[in-house]
């Protein structure tokens, strides 16, 4: 569907039927995130963006209810905000589509199957992001860090200085 027709018609939700999310998503589940080969994707685009407390949302990830697997044999929908999409360069897109699938997390077997729910239908969970910190910046220096929140600095000091060696100095 073209961006004229759904800023015509103020449609806010459509599929992708440009393949394009699908293959990037397709690409990850086949090189590192097998576990997710089984779960039935619906990609779609949004027109505006969402907006959460005042930043827009890039995308969103969640699980269909029991009737919409049923009546669509979908199990999880990933939605992408296309104006957003449209001013991404190659890395940034990747790097959503990879983060919408890391939410999706499915619990294996001893024999490393997926495991599966009364019908058959493979289970899975939506994660929740592992590394949150709603402070302000002014309150850290104030009264610092506390336990929880030191780790998290540690790890994510740890992962910069990583990034940086890899991707240069300047980076």
């Amino acid at each position: 569907m073209a961006v004229e027709e759904v800023l015509d018609r103020k449609v806010r939700f459509w599929a992708d039927t440009t393949g394009e999310l699908e293959l990037i998503a397709k690409t990850f589940i086949k090189t590192e995130m097998q576990a997710l080969r089984g779960i039935r994707f619906q990609y779609a685009w949004r027109s505006p963006a969402r907006k959460k407390h005042g930043k827009p949302v890039y995308g969103e990830c969640r699980k269909c209810s029991t009737r919409e697997r049923d009546l669509f044999s979908r199990d999880v929908l990933i939605v992408i905000a296309q104006p957003t999409w449209l001013q991404f360069n190659k890395k940034q897109k990747q790097k959503l589509i990879w983060h919408e699938l890391y939410h999706v997390d499915v619990p294996l077997q001893d024999t490393l199957e997926p495991e599966v729910d009364d019908r058959g239908r493979i289970k899975f969970y939506i994660r929740k992001h592992d590394c949150n910190l709603e402070r302000f910046y002014d309150e850290l220096t104030r009264f610092g860090p506390d336990a929880e929140e030191r780790t998290a600095i540690r790890r994510l000091s740890k992962i910069y200085r990583e990034w940086k060696t890899e991707n240069g100095a300047k980076a």
